[in-house]
This record gives structure tokens, C-alpha cells and sequence, in this order.
């Protein structure tokens, strides 16, 4: 005779299992044996196990496998920063082994590879404290409360295009130092590099996501109106038939969107080194996650940009040239 089991008996058996799963701690780290170490990444830089220093490593093995083990329902309500530091030991037979460390909610955590965590990671904290992510500080005239008369005015008058682009690029050369008759040729090379590394980024996945970009537009206009203490650039802005905050989202829109992601690339890449490993860009290897970065945006120029279709910036930059000749370099 066949046995039928209930619903409400299959319904608590799977609720039990679910129970053992979620509150289930992660076995003790595993870590490598330090004689195997050949290299230790400390975030943004590879240094040499003979050089690093073998009492070093012991020291940072030994409380990492002292590191108290966070259940996996409790894990799930552990809120994950942006901030964080990587620590990977690179073994003899080439494999790379890596660590996240976070701080949140007053506790600094360890994640592996596998997603399990462990906290009390307190060793960690001088290291934490120098971490940043990705969200470039308010720059140039164009983000400060009191409005640049002239370069608002070419705003308004072209609608933020790119005759607004070229037109903000050759101040900028000036105030490098660059001479007269340098500033337009240097703005246009300028203005063409960084177009090709938007849409290299843009056609390859590592164009600025659109709430991270939201929140960078949103830090933008903060900073200007706390600078704005007395409410007399907003009137200024008012006077010209826009706001200081309009201007700045207009802004985000091309000139901003397209330099910024310039810098975003490189942070792409320098991530690339921290969390994947990357060191080695046409043969060469590279120690800093600076160094290696700088040489994939070399790269990516030199080598990824040909497909790119410039034709119809460069018919644009012409016509920007012809523009602000006319207007403001008479």
C-alpha cells in the first residue's frame, strides 16, 4: 500500500531544510599555505612575497582564519558599501586567491570568492580607511554657483552642444598655459580622443550606468547651491532665463556625460587590476593598478578606436571651430 505524504509534511520538511540552509555558518576560511605565496595584492598593488615580507603574511592569515563566520540569512541583511579593500595571495601554481573587505553598520566584514562573509575583521580598518569608489568631486568653471558670463551665454546660444564643448575645451587650454595659437588645435585632439573613448565605452559595457550618473549629476548641483550661500548666482542664472540647476542638468547631458566617462573607463580598468587580477597589458607587466590602467586607455586608443566612425564629430568639430572663432576668439 502506498504512503501519501501530506502537503503539510512535504510544506514543513522543505521549511526545515530552508531553516538548516539559512542559519548554516560557513566553514573556516580557507586560505593558502604561506610557503605557496608568491605575490600578495594589497587593493591597487602587487607586491612580491620576498619583498612583502613572510611574518607579514603570517600576521594577516592568521587573523583572517580567527574571523568570526555570519550565518547566511544574516548575511543577506548585511548591507554591502561600494567601498571596499581587496587582499589576494597569488599561489605558485598561478592561482589567485581573493577577499573583499567592507565596513558597514559599525562592524568591518570579510567576503570570499564564494559569497560567504565573516566579520570582526577589525585588522583591516587602517586599510578601509583609505578606500574610495567611483564619483568624480565637482570640476571646472561650468560647476561653480557664479555663473561664467560668456560660457553661459555660448551654452544658451548653442544649446549645450558641441560648439559649447570646443568652446570650454579651448579655456581650458588657456588656463593650462598653452599658447594662442595652440589652444584651438589642442581642444579639437582633445575634444576627438575623448569622443572615441565614449563610444569605445558606450559600444563595450563600460559606459557610466544611468543611476550612478544620476547620482554624480545630483552631488554636482548640491555643491554649487551650498556654495551659493547668499542665492545671488541663482539670481544671476535667473537673469539669463535658466537656473543654476537646469544648467547643470543640461550640462550632463554631452559635455559633462562624455568627459566624465573618460575618467569612469579608467576606474573600470584600475578595477579590472583590483578585483579580477588583471596586470598585463601587450606584454607588459604592471605592478599598480594606476600603471595598468593608464596603459589599457594607451591601448584602447592606439589599437580598439579604429573601428570607431568619426566623420560626422569631426564635420561638428569644424563647424564648433567656425563658431567660436566668430564669436569669442575675434
Amino acid at each position: 500500500m502506498k504512503k501519501i505524504i501530506s502537503a503539510g509534511i512535504l510544506s514543513a520538511a522543505l521549511l526545515l531544510l530552508t531553516a538548516a540552509v539559512t542559519l548554516r555558518k560557513p566553514s573556516a576560511v580557507t586560505l593558502p599555505a604561506t610557503g605557496n605565496i608568491v605575490q600578495i595584492q594589497l587593493d591597487t598593488v602587487k607586491i612580491d612575497a620576498e619583498d612583502f615580507g613572510k611574518a607579514q603574511i603570517e600576521e594577516f592569515l592568521e587573523n583572517m582564519g580567527a574571523l568570526t563566520p555570519v550565518t547566511k540569512l544574516a548575511s543577506t541583511q548585511v548591507a554591502k558599501p561600494k567601498q571596499d579593500f581587496v587582499l589576494a595571495f597569488l599561489e605558485e601554481n598561478g592561482k589567485r586567491k581573493s577577499f573583499r573587505f567592507f565596513f558597514t553598520d559599525g562592524i568591518y566584514y570579510m567576503e570570499t570568492e564564494e559569497g560567504d562573509l565573516y566579520k570582526n575583521a577589525d585588522f583591516m580598518e587602517e586599510y578601509l580607511a583609505k578606500t574610495s569608489g567611483w564619483l568624480p568631486a565637482p570640476k571646472g568653471v561650468e560647476t561653480t554657483p557664479s555663473p561664467n558670463t560668456e560660457a553661459l551665454a555660448c551654452a544658451l546660444d548653442t544649446g549645450y552642444d558641441t560648439r559649447y564643448w570646443l568652446y570650454c575645451t579651448v579655456q581650458k587650454k588657456a588656463a593650462e598655459g598653452y599658447a594662442e595659437g595652440e589652444l584651438m588645435e589642442r581642444a579639437k585632439a582633445e575634444l576627438l580622443w575623448q569622443y572615441q573613448i565614449y563610444q569605445y565605452a558606450s559600444e563595450n559595457g563600460y559606459g557610466i550606468p544611468d543611476n550612478t550618473y544620476q547620482e554624480l549629476t545630483a552631488e554636482r548641483i548640491r555643491t554649487a547651491k551650498s556654495q551659493d550661500k547668499d542665492n545671488s548666482a541663482e539670481q544671476e542664472y535667473q537673469d539669463y532665463g535658466t537656473t543654476l540647476e537646469e544648467h547643470i542638468q543640461q550640462s550632463a547631458k554631452g559635455f559633462f556625460r562624455i568627459s566624465d566617462t573618460v575618467d569612469y573607463l579608467h576606474f573600470c580598468f584600475q578595477e579590472e587590476f583590483r578585483k579580477a587580477g588583471k596586470d598585463t597589458v601587450d606584454g607588459k607587466t604592471y605592478r599598480m593598478a594606476g600603471d595598468y590602467a593608464n596603459a589599457r586607455m594607451n591601448q584602447v586608443l592606439l589599437s580598439e578606436c579604429d573601428s570607431i566612425d568619426i566623420t560626422e564629430f569631426q564635420k561638428s568639430l569644424e563647424e564648433a571651430e567656425t563658431y567660436v572663432n566668430s564669436k569669442f576668439l575675434k
